[in-house]
């Protein structure tokens, strides 16, 4: 009878320790989903408001001549040297297309076919001004647009909509998807229709798979994608789920089949699950030191910026909120320079936009050079502006330093190919805590008026704000 007490605990203890380790494997595995669909939403995110800027100042700095195509649209030498313009501009960029609200497209790089999904999508920007990303199929390739308006004199303004290739989204899902997971971009409006994988648009694949079952059970994690009507899930491979699965159940079987067959085994069973136990803590804390990394990654990626390395805008919006608090809590001053460069939109004009991406870096390697303390923050604040945060220095440091940066520009001689050399203009702004907090919007723009006068008096000249 003691026996059959003994065998009976230590088989209720075998299917505790089985659904001990099922759990937390599934739980691991839940966390690992959450944490992947997140961050990469934030990266796509991050990717579609890079773009849409890109595109804005493709607009502005080429508005010129799509006003001159929008008015002539036969002019297609014009067409085809914008085109050439914009793809050098815009990487991914597949095709523009110039429109009128409530007419046809005026310049159509779409062999003449928008498609209906295409004209609602404008339809609703025009309503409300909020764009609405979505994958586009027509008969030709898949695409996702950007539009962004364009004001033709005093009519109505017209629309620059811009088709993107899927595979700038798809390259984020391929690069961020945990092992044994697939990231996918699905539509919820279209009962779950898989627009983007890891692999490319839902063209590549199979038409089994281009729906996603409404109760998925390898479905582990969801999130949206701001701005957008999609909905980005993290799904695991239903072969190394039921690879978990059956693992975990043949090893409670083979636990309760040996101690009804053999209750002499029992001690040998037991340490065989001790030594399960042992693998799985080091493969779970392998997944984790691999996890640490990809935060860590996925961290810096969030706060630089690709072209120059520099800290990018997002990053310097909260380096600035914290460095003004800090500065009223220590009562110490705090410093802002905003540069820009002097000629730089002739070296994209006349050298094209890939001697402005070399241009761009040399300075902002020049400029990180010449960071006095690790505390002060360097970063590119948009197009070719530069913006310096320096804690604990006031106005006459400010202009001694601003005055270096400039120098040092000057003396490095970059030619804009006009027979000017590209310079530096310089905005300042301090703060002085004793005369208590200050908005970051007011100390910015403190430092772009200041910056407009530089502007004004004949660049290449440090002015300081009031």
């Amino acid at each position: 009878m003691a026996l059959v007490s003994l065998i009976l605990v230590v088989m209720l203890l075998a299917v505790g320790v089985g659904l001990d380790r099922w759990l937390l494997i599934e739980t691991r595995l839940e966390r690992t989903a959450r944490h992947a669909v997140l961050t990469t939403s934030d990266e796509i995110t991050d990717r579609l408001a890079n773009l849409r800027a890109r595109v804005a100042m493709f607009v502005h700095y080429e508005q010129d001549a799509l006003r001159a195509l929008y008015r002539d649209p036969s002019a297609g030498h014009r067409h085809e040297r914008l085109l050439q313009r914009a793809r050098a501009f815009l990487p991914g960029l597949r095709a523009f297309t110039l429109l009128s609200p409530g007419t046809d497209p005026v310049v159509d790089d779409f062999d003449g076919v928008i498609g209906e999904i295409c004209r609602e999508d404008v339809r609703m920007f025009l309503k409300s001004r909020e764009e609405r990303l979505r994958i586009h199929p027509n008969p030709f390739f898949y695409h996702f647009d950007v539009m962004v308006p364009l004001e033709i004199g005093e009519a109505a303004p017209a629309l620059f909509l811009a088709a993107f290739d899927p595979g700038l989204i798809s390259d984020i899902l391929n690069e961020d998807a945990p092992m044994n997971h697939a990231l996918l971009l699905v539509d919820p409006a279209r009962d779950g229709l898989v627009e983007v994988t890891a692999r490319g648009s839902r063209n590549r694949l199979p038409e089994s798979e281009w729906h996603l079952p409404a109760e998925d059970p390898y479905l582990l994690a969801r999130a949206p994608v701001k701005g957008t009507v999609w909905q980005l899930v993290d799904r695991i491979d239903p072969e190394y789920f039921a690879t978990l699965r059956n693992t975990t159940a043949l090893h409670v079987g083979l636990m309760l089949g040996g101690l009804i067959l053999l209750s002499g085994v029992f001690l040998h069973l037991h340490r065989r699950d001790l030594a399960n136990r042992a693998r799985v803590a080091r493969e779970l804390e392998a997944a984790n030191a691999r996890l640490r990394g990809m935060n860590a990654r996925l961290e810096h990626l969030a706060a630089t910026d690709a072209l120059t390395g520099l800290t990018n805008r997002r990053q310097f919006d909260l380096d600035l909120h914290r460095e003004l608090e800090r500065a009223l809590r220590e009562q110490r001053p705090l410093a802002l320079l905003l540069c820009d460069l002097d000629h730089f939109k002739q070296i994209n004009d006349r050298r094209g936009h890939r001697e402005g991406d070399l241009c761009l870096r040399e300075i902002a390697a020049l400029v990180a050079s010449h960071r006095l303390r690790d505390e002060d923050v360097i970063a590119r604040y948009g197009g070719d502006e530069i913006v310096l945060l320096l804690p604990g220095t006031d106005c006459e440091g400010a202009r001694r330093v601003a005055e270096r940066l400039r120098e040092a520009v000057e003396t490095l001689g970059l030619e804009a190919g006009t027979g000017e050399r590209v310079t530096l203009s310089i905005g300042v702004a301090c703060h002085d805590p004793s005369e208590g907090p200050v908005d970051p919007e007011a100390l910015m723009a403190r430092a772009d008026e200041a910056l407009y006068r530089a502007k004004a008096a004949g660049k290449n000249c440090v002015m300081v704000g009031a």
